[in-house]
């Protein structure tokens, strides 16, 4: 669960709906995309995982507020990280390598014993996963690689911050991408651009959120629709 807290209240949003997003911009793109329909869907399902699992909210006691992704135990993590790799490589072998090696990423760092060993093993993975891949699909995997850190971004970006700023400390200096800072515009809240532009036109997204109260109510739901304007 992406989880934003605006007061006594928390703003949810379900991580796989937030990947669906990343998709949609990565869809936009001016740039063109080898192998396209293998990237794009890494991309829109590198989330899957947390498809089940953010159907019950969980609560974490000691912070007293929901689990988000980032202080989710991290045994459980794991656990939805390498189900989510195993669906999408199911569908595509390309996708599937793309999304161990963003995992992994995301555990370099980690000097856990579980994260090490994960990351270990996701990398036996890669390497058998590179034997069934094209010599097309090898040459763009980097390119492919940061794409989906990229749009992974862009969707953090809005989901993390009141729709409208740009506050959130991950994002407040923008985000990086081949040599370059890119920065969302707000042009209030509902309308937005990406500077410099890297999209063809025009289009919508939107992602579905709830509202909790302290006191673990939900009060709202519904949906933040948003143009992306060039």
């Amino acid at each position: 669960m992406i989880v934003r807290q605006r007061g006594k209240q928390f703003i949810l949003i379900h991580q796989h709906q937030h990947a669906l997003m990343s998709g949609v911009f990565a869809e936009n793109f001016e740039q063109t995309i080898r192998p396209f329909n293998e990237t794009l869907y890494a991309i829109s399902h590198h989330d899957i995982g947390w498809m089940d699992v953010d159907q019950k909210i969980r609560w974490n006691e000691e912070m007293k507020r929901p689990y988000s992704f980032t202080d989710f135990p991290l045994e459980l993590k794991l656990d939805v990280y390498q189900k989510g790799i195993m669906e999408v490589e199911a569908n595509s072998v390309y996708a599937g390598y793309l999304c161990s090696k963003l995992y992994s990423t995301f555990l370099e760092k980690n000097h856990e014993p579980l994260a090490k060993e994960f990351v270990d093993r996701e990398q036996v993975r890669r390497q058998r996963m590179r034997k069934y891949l094209s010599v097309e699909e090898k040459q763009y995997l980097i390119d492919n690689f940061r794409l989906l850190r990229f749009c992974d971004d862009l969707s953090l970006a809005l989901c993390l911050n009141e729709p409208g700023s740009q506050t959130h400390p991950w994002y407040k200096n923008g985000i990086q991408y081949n040599g370059v800072n890119y920065n969302w515009i707000w042009e209030g809240t509902d309308q937005l651009r990406l500077h410099p532009n890297l999209f063809k036109h025009t289009f919508p997204v939107q992602i579905p959120y709830m509202v909790l109260t302290e006191d673990r109510k939900i009060i709202e739901e519904g949906i933040y629709q948003w143009k992306v304007v060039v």
